[in-house]
């Protein structure tokens, strides 16, 4: 090997040891609070993912098709250049992949992410825009949704769904079945806040559930902040008694009829696009109202997100 190319390999070394201890999954991270990037993440949690998405897929998530894209939006707001593209292409009925993480049988989940979509998203015929699962297999099936009809520019409502084996018909703010199983909780606090156009920019979304002790306790909570305000503050839900198992990005784009024509333009693609992750998992012990913490370590840039 040549001087010029002992100094490409060095360099290019540099830049993946960087990139790879930027992701949790690959340092012992302690336990932490991350106030100054991720107010809303609880002290004390532990973090079990911080990805730039930054043409790395960062441990330890999984990906069940072994695929990633990734494309550079410079006006990225936390690690810009390079971001996580989680897509549906014209002409097709399949996503591009499916992407998750293993919970241990967390009691409380924290995730936080900034988020953009393409202007041609139209979205799902059945208006269930699918991002995130947090779930337990066999009782637990539930997801963050982006509720919007499939007009070109309709702006939609973010918040949390649920498709259970246990009831929630009787928690305030219901919305759905009336068995309690399939349906979900619009936003209760900030609904115009919790309303997104798609490519109005770049979205910081922040989730924290808790679960609940039994399946008809209703002492389960859930929580969504979009863009640093509290959108939605559900409490006395039923939820995940015994822990949370695992979150996947899933938009379950599957070559279901919402995906092909007549319900769908072909000739446009879908697009999510994901700037930075973090998942962090308590135990349930946190307080329901967090204090602010010390600031948070710096990501790959040293940038606060505003």
């Amino acid at each position: 090997m040549d001087q010029n190319s002992n100094s490409r390999f060095f360099r290019m070394s540099v830049t993946i040891v960087a990139v790879m201890s930027a992701c949790v999954g690959l340092v012992n991270v302690p336990q932490s609070h991350g106030a100054g990037n991720w107010p809303n993440e609880p002290a004390g949690f532990s973090v079990l993912l911080d990805c730039p998405f930054s043409d790395f897929l960062c441990p330890p998530l999984w990906n069940a098709y072994n695929t990633q894209d990734y494309t550079t939006i410079n006006s990225a707001p936390f690690s810009p250049g390079r971001v996580f593209d989680s897509f549906l292409a014209a002409g097709s009925s399949q996503g591009n992949g499916q992407w998750g993480l293993n919970l241990p049988d967390a009691k409380e989940v924290y995730i936080g992410a900034w988020w953009s979509t393409n202007a041609d998203f139209v979205g799902m015929c059945n208006n269930a825009n699918k991002m995130w699962f947090v779930r337990r297999p066999g009782i637990d099936n539930s997801f963050l949704i982006w509720y919007r009809q499939p007009v070109f520019n309709s702006s939609g409502e973010i918040f949390w769904a649920n498709q259970t084996a246990y009831s929630n018909a009787a928690v305030s703010g219901w919305s759905g079945d009336a068995s309690g199983l399939s349906g979900g909780f619009p936003p209760n606090i900030d609904a115009a806040r919790a309303t997104v156009r798609p490519a109005s920019g770049w979205h910081k979304i922040e989730l924290l559930l808790k679960t609940s002790t039994t399946t008809t306790s209703r002492d389960g909570r859930i929580r969504i902040w979009i863009d640093g305000v509290l959108t939605s503050d559900i409490q006395n839900v039923n939820q995940s008694p015994g822990g949370f198992q695992e979150f996947q990005i899933n938009h379950t784009w599957d070559g279901s009829s919402c995906l092909v024509s007549p319900n769908r333009d072909m000739s446009k693609a879908w697009h999510h696009y994901w700037d930075h992750m973090r998942i962090a998992v308590g135990q349930g012990t946190a307080a329901s109202d967090q204090p602010p913490g010390p600031p948070a370590a710096p990501g790959i840039r040293s940038v606060t997100s505003p």
